[in-house]
């Protein structure tokens, strides 16, 4: 989490007043403007906005993520009338991802959910609130930016997503493998309720829980 808000506190590259293609996306915004008095010295208040803008998307795509997390945990991942399985879709698993950021002298079997589903609850929690805070920060500059249109939201909007893009994918990739898991976890489950499973098919089932926290971490 404390890379999540560095990220998120962090002024990228492409977001810099010396970047040759921010400045032409502020160009841009500034030639939508029609009053020549409006556009002096109005760079850094842009520069701002499109900040936020940027703040907003970045929270909202690990939003998503943490929700599939807490979905997980919660075995609510699966649409049961969507999807129709011979194993219950409906078991609480707890990604291993969320369960490497606590200690183990935190977490064992009796309080693992609860642990578990505090961390990811907090997270959500602070992810809501930084986008309510970063929401009301950028309705109060653009209502005082006087020209400021939708047409300049585009630009700032269309600009971000294509440096986003590679981290939108990656957190697909980690949707994908999170889905994948809660199925090979949900089904190994049902089996291990049906017998008692034997110290080669535990040490099988571990290995297989570490293959899948390499291809979430890919």
């Amino acid at each position: 989490m404390k890379n999540i808000q560095e990220e998120i506190k962090k002024i990228p590259h492409y977001l810099t007043l010396e970047n040759k293609s921010f400045q032409r996306i502020i160009d841009q915004a500034l030639s939508v403007i029609i009053s020549t008095k409006t556009r002096n010295n109005q760079r850094e208040k842009l520069q701002d906005i499109a900040l936020l803008v940027y703040k907003m998307k970045l929270i909202l795509m690990y939003h998503r993520l943490w929700t599939i997390y807490l979905k997980s945990g919660m075995g609510q991942l699966i649409n049961q009338s969507k999807i129709q399985c011979n194993y219950p879709v409906d078991v609480k698993i707890w990604p291993e991802e969320v369960k490497n950021m606590l200690s183990s002298r935190e977490i064992n079997k009796k309080n693992e959910h609860k642990i578990c589903s505090q961390l990811v609850e907090c997270h959500l929690r602070k992810f809501n609130d930084q986008l309510e805070q970063y929401h009301m920060e950028w309705h109060k500059k653009t209502d005082h930016f006087h020209g400021y249109t939708y047409q300049i939201l585009q630009l700032f909007e269309n600009y971000i997503k294509q440096y986003l893009y590679p981290l939108c994918l990656k957190i697909a990739h980690k949707i994908e493998v999170l889905h994948y898991n809660y199925h090979i976890q949900a089904i190994k489950h049902e089996y291990n309720t049906r017998h008692n499973p034997n110290e080669y098919q535990v040490s099988t089932d571990q290995l297989d829980s570490k293959k899948n926290n390499i291809l979430l971490d890919s």
